[in-house]
């Protein structure tokens, strides 16, 4: 039940947040203050996602497969309106070929930069009708806050639109190009069956703890582990390396 409850920590800290910083007068927070308020945000909003990620993967209730899925469509659709069996299939598409040219999260084997790689990765996961979706609820979100505060764009902008795009990076540069990168970034060949790429954890500089869970929670440090062990939730990663 560890799964589901820190499932709901997230979700919980995620509406507080949004909430708190969304109404807070903000001429009472300083420049540190905002900073922090915008971090905190991002690291929730990327917790969504690590949400929907162990729904994926059937860990957060491993015994109550739907009410598993519910939840995940539900952080994944908070996250970025995005559909949980799309998100879903490119997941385990990942999975299946990592560093292939299946590989939905991968570059696409000529433009290697790691804005091209990044714009390919939000290609993939962002549709038009997740676009549609994110853009109709900050313009409801902001026509409501106008209602109550002054400068409700300020408040968008700062506490819900820049933490999601600081997210996306977050996801992208810990939980992607890092783990994925390796020594030259090329694509592994096509001639490799499905589960023969597996991912080399001895190319994975460790890191303490904190900054492991901060960064990407343990995702980034222990993907190589996650791929091999993808049945193992991400708040287990950094014990179960060391009963390896």
């Amino acid at each position: 039940m560890a799964g589901i409850f820190l499932a709901a920590v997230i979700l919980t800290g995620w509406v507080v947040s949004l909430l708190l910083f969304l109404l807070v007068d903000s001429a009472s927070l300083s420049v540190p203050g905002v900073v922090f308020a915008v971090l905190l945000r991002t690291f929730l909003h990327t917790g969504l996602f690590v949400i929907g990620h162990d729904a994926m993967h059937q860990n957060l209730l491993p015994n109550h497969r739907r009410i598993n899925h519910c939840i995940g469509a539900i952080a994944v659709w908070l996250y970025a309106a995005i559909a949980y069996s799309t998100c879903c299939a490119n997941h385990h598409q990942h999975h299946r070929y990592p560093e292939q040219t299946r590989d939905p999260d991968f570059h696409d084997g000529t433009h290697t930069h790691p804005l091209c790689w990044y714009s390919k990765f939000i290609r993939e996961y962002l549709s038009v009708s997740s676009i549609l979706g994110l853009l109709g609820g900050w313009g409801l979100l902001l026509w409501g806050m106008s209602q109550v505060v002054p400068m409700a764009w300020s408040r968008v902008v700062l506490f819900v639109l820049l933490p999601f795009v600081l997210s996306s990076v977050q996801l992208f540069v810990f939980g992607t190009y890092l783990p994925h990168r390796g020594e030259s970034g090329h694509q592994v060949p096509e001639s490799l069956r499905p589960g023969d790429r597996t991912l080399n954890p001895s190319q994975t500089q460790w890191r303490p703890w904190l900054w492991s869970f901060f960064t990407c929670y343990h995702f980034g440090q222990y993907h190589p582990l996650h791929h091999r062990f993808p049945r193992v939730p991400w708040y287990q990663l950094p014990s179960f390396r060391e009963k390896r």
